[in-house]
Order: structure tokens, then C-alpha cells, then sequence
């Protein structure tokens, strides 16, 4: 192969370089509304509080946890019956193992 030939992209052509960039923003755009929607669809279906503050206590621990719930996954369970794969901090949990969870609100933030 010819050292010339092994870069081939064209850094000249500005408008193929900004048609890139457009389809790259948007599609991360796109995945993050995605993301965005299936948390709001776990929240509703499972009754859990995914990126808010919380206070919980595991069935399996006498230490409360404290802080941002998150998701532990990219993506959601798809049924009911699927664990629903949590986090707060580094401790990293099942929805089903919750005893219970109370939000905390943002004046005690």
C-alpha cells in the first residue's frame, strides 16, 4: 500500500466534515431522548424514582443508602418480570431487593 493512499479522507471537503458532525449530534441526541424515555417508562411502570434523590434500606443490609438513583444498565428491562438492575453511588442493587424508598426533597439538598 502507498503511504498516500492509506489516508484517504478528504479534511478539505468542509461540507462533508459538517455533515458528519450534524449526524453525530443528532444521533446522540436521539439515544440520549431515548434513554430519557425508558426511565420515565420504568419510573411508571415499576413505581421506582430513577434520578432522584433518594433515601433507601435493602432487605439484605441494616445501612440506609443515600443519593442519586440511577439506572445500572443502557438499557431498561423490557417486562415486568426482568430484575431491574439499580445503583446509588457504588453500591449497585435489584429493585426487588428495595425495602423502601423515600425521595428526598430538594431543600434538604
Amino acid at each position: 500500500m502507498n503511504k498516500h493512499q492509506q489516508l484517504g479522507f478528504d479534511f478539505e471537503d468542509k461540507d462533508r466534515l459538517e455533515e458528519y458532525a450534524a449526524r453525530a449530534g443528532n444521533g446522540y441526541d436521539a439515544w440520549a431522548a431515548e434513554r430519557q424515555a425508558a426511565i420515565n417508562e420504568v419510573n411508571r411502570r415499576f413505581g421506582a424514582m430513577i434520578n432522584r434523590r433518594v433515601r433507601l434500606k435493602l432487605w439484605c443490609s441494616r445501612e440506609e443508602y443515600q443519593g442519586k438513583l440511577l439506572l445500572n444498565s443502557l438499557l431498561p428491562p423490557m417486562s415486568k418480570d426482568e430484575c431491574v438492575p439499580l445503583r446509588i453511588g457504588r453500591a449497585t442493587f435489584y429493585l426487588n431487593d428495595v425495602e423502601y424508598c423515600m425521595r428526598i426533597p430538594e431543600s434538604e439538598t
